[in-house]
């Protein structure tokens, strides 16, 4: 016997069969239902909860300190996308560099005291924002 939502949750509810139905043909359906509504949820929308928070935090930062030296918040439109990927690699090689020698003090760039990992994401992060600014999609299928 197929439920309706209302019915599977009451058949749970009440811990017990409604019209001969039994309690796992509740949790099944129950299940389903859930299921569907994630997918449809889910079905080409982005989800910010898989950024973790430390990310973002420490692109902030980066951000924050690249505004206070240069003075203003569009600064990063007037660096072209070589400058931007070369600046992301030398902060990647000082990862590295960091990394091989086992100095976690080279961790972090020496100007700023934030990690050269996080400005490697911003300089990154300037240049999907520029792809995002002139194509309108991040969807491989929609950049021409």
């Amino acid at each position: 016997m197929e439920m309706t939502l209302a019915e599977a949750i009451r058949a749970i509810e009440r811990y017990r069969p409604i019209d001969d139905t039994y309690w796992g043909d509740a949790i099944i359906t129950l299940f389903n239902f859930a299921k569907e509504a994630e997918m449809k949820k889910a079905e080409g929308k982005h989800e910010p909860h898989m950024v973790y928070q430390s990310l973002i935090e420490t692109v902030s930062r980066v951000r924050m300190y690249g505004v206070q030296k240069h003075g203003f918040e569009g600064g990063w439109k007037t660096t072209t996308v070589m400058q931007h990927l070369d600046a992301a690699r030398r902060h990647l090689d000082e990862m590295i560099e960091a990394t091989r020698r086992s100095d976690t003090s080279r961790l972090f760039d020496a100007e700023s005291g934030q990690l050269h990992m996080a400005h490697a994401v911003c300089d990154l992060m300037f240049e999907i924002e520029r792809i995002s600014m002139n194509q309108g999609s991040l969807s491989k299928e929609d950049v021409k």
